[in-house]
């Protein structure tokens, strides 16, 4: 059974190969195919600029995009799925389903339907794989001090840090070096590019945004007593120091 409805046509009961169901578009702008029931054939998209029956005439593939995702089709061949496709038909006159290889099918329903509003769904971008990027998955780091200088480094390549804190449960002031090392600090002697001083008691955070600080070598780290260059004095133990950095 079929049925047409001014800017909608459906069809319960396909049954063989290349029969087809078409929709007059030559006022529409937006066309749109559903699949539902349950069915095992494959349905081409099509589109014609002839303004006859649309039956004869010159068919070209209309590639439309599920409303699911970003896939974009000119055919549909998953059996029995519920799927909906859109696709721009202003610059066409007929655009229509054909069965390009037929199974077995029970209640079912085809329909194409279309709207007169200047919209298209936007196209699925696809990208080589050589050309996608990654996000790479953020690295941490996380130290609680001991009584000693704490030097390590934590990335031994360049990177960048976007945050940092400093947690001091004690009643001692720490001070807390980073540095532009591909190997663990020697402290006292490196000389680090950020010191952060923090009281007995207290908590600093430091935030370095979106771009983050760049270490253009690495990232090293050590804890001391004071916050001179040249200090060597143990820390205090139990200080946590965490942070994020790629």
């Amino acid at each position: 059974m079929s049925r047409n409805d001014g800017n909608q046509v459906t069809k319960t009961n396909f049954n063989a190969v290349n029969q087809i169901l078409v929709l007059d578009v030559a006022r529409l702008n937006t066309v749109r195919f559903e699949f539902s029931g349950v069915y095992n054939f494959a349905a081409a998209f099509e589109s014609s600029s002839d303004t006859t029956d649309g039956i004869d005439g010159t068919w070209f593939p209309l590639r439309a995009g599920m409303t699911n995702s970003s896939t974009n089709s000119t055919s549909h061949a998953t059996a029995n799925a519920t799927q909906a496709y859109e696709a721009s038909c202003h610059s066409v006159a007929k655009v229509r389903v054909k069965l390009s290889s037929f199974g077995s099918a029970g209640i079912h329903l085809v329909q194409i339907s279309g709207t007169d509003a200047a919209i298209a769904p936007a196209p699925a971008t696809t990208f080589p794989s050589s050309q996608l990027i990654s996000t790479p998955a953020g690295l941490v780091i996380s130290v609680v001090t001991a009584a000693s200088t704490n030097s390590s480094v934590q990335k031994s390549i360049a990177g960048s840090l976007f945050e940092l804190s400093i947690s001091n449960p004690t009643a001692t002031a720490i001070s807390v070096k980073l540095y532009n090392k591909t190997t663990a600090p020697t402290v006292g002697t490196d000389v680090p590019v950020l010191t952060q001083t923090v009281a007995g008691g207290a908590i600093a955070l430091l935030n370095f945004g979106q771009i983050g600080k760049r270490f253009a070598l690495g990232i090293g780290i050590a804890a001391t007593a004071l916050p001179a260059a040249t200090d060597t004095g143990v820390a205090v133990a139990g200080v946590q120091i965490h942070g994020s950095y790629l």
